[in-house]
């Protein structure tokens, strides 16, 4: 999914107190400035998105995308093109990637192989975003328990906020986790706004967190 994040702690197997201290000591200072300025909401500068910007960048990812060797967005864009080149669908992945458009097309081309890999072809190809109808029983069941959900408020710096209470998790796999996650994702990004502003996760649970249960690389 297009996301700007900073990781807290993405060494130590367990987020307990004693791992993250000890990271710190081990981490640049300029990685735990980042950090501050994450938390409390002062992140990078938006960028001006002016017109001329928006024009470009569109047309310049538009032509990389159009020799990619990628087998999962040449089938996405043969099944689905008018939603796959259409302007409000690339502008997310511009926004993630400081409208970088190198880097933002190594992001579409992941993003279509993880979503052919978490929905099959029969949803994946579909020419929309993931809808609730998409997800399984028991990915409904997890959402109705609260145990993952998207918060009906923005942070102070008009980030979306999504909580993760894992005790109520009710998932087999971590394939039912990315589900969940990428239907709660895709609905936050309908806001351009947080496109720009970008998303929290808040993790809530009783005891420590295993980050070995989330199904992705931290993006630093």
């Amino acid at each position: 999914m297009p996301s700007r994040s900073t990781v807290i702690s993405f060494t130590a197997p367990r987020t307990e107190v004693d791992s993250v201290e000890a990271e710190k000591v081990d981490s640049p200072k300029e990685l735990l400035e980042r950090i501050a300025r994450e938390v409390h909401g002062k992140g990078p500068p938006l960028m001006k998105e002016t017109d001329e910007l928006l024009r470009s960048s569109l047309g310049a990812l538009k032509k990389e995308l159009a020799v990619s060797k990628s087998a999962e967005y040449n089938r996405a864009a043969t099944f689905c093109p008018e939603y796959v080149k259409s302007d409000d669908f690339l502008l997310m992945f511009l926004r993630a990637d400081r409208f970088n458009v190198q880097e933002v097309a190594r992001r579409v081309e992941k993003y279509w192989g993880d979503r052919l890999r978490l929905f099959g072809d029969e949803v994946a190809f579909q020419p929309r975003p993931i809808r609730l109808t998409d997800l399984s029983d028991e990915d409904l069941a997890t959402l109705r328990s609260t145990g993952l959900q998207l918060l009906p408020i923005r942070d102070k710096a008009g980030r979306a906020l999504i909580l993760s209470t894992r005790r109520k998790w009710s998932f087999e796999d971590r394939k039912d986790v990315g589900r969940l996650v990428w239907y709660l994702f895709h609905a936050a990004l309908e806001d351009v706004g947080v496109q720009r502003n970008g998303v929290v996760v808040l993790a809530y649970d009783d005891g420590p967190i295993q980050l070995e249960l989330y199904d992705r690389k931290p993006n630093c």
